[in-house]
């Protein structure tokens, strides 16, 4: 499953760039980034795009602070089989 999470921002502005990107992508509203610490993220990692894999148990497998698709669909790849 792909899921969107957007830190930080209000629903309003959320809502806004998901109608300008035309991505019908579920998204999490993480308004008060308690998911984004949860997973306490390194802060050299840059804000956006951030790719972030985790597995079924919750578990992280991939991280990225640039925008890598080749990277996330190999590791996505990885956990299906």
């Amino acid at each position: 499953m792909v899921l969107l999470a957007n830190a930080g921002n209000t629903a309003g502005v959320i809502e806004q760039f998901l109608s300008d990107a035309h991505t019908d992508l579920p998204s999490l509203m993480d308004q008060s980034e308690s998911l984004y610490r949860a997973y306490d993220v390194p802060e050299h990692f840059a804000p956006f795009p951030r790719h972030v894999i985790i597995d079924q148990t919750g578990v992280i497998r991939y991280l990225s602070g640039q925008y890598d698709a080749t990277g996330v669909k190999s590791v996505i790849t990885d956990l299906l089989e």
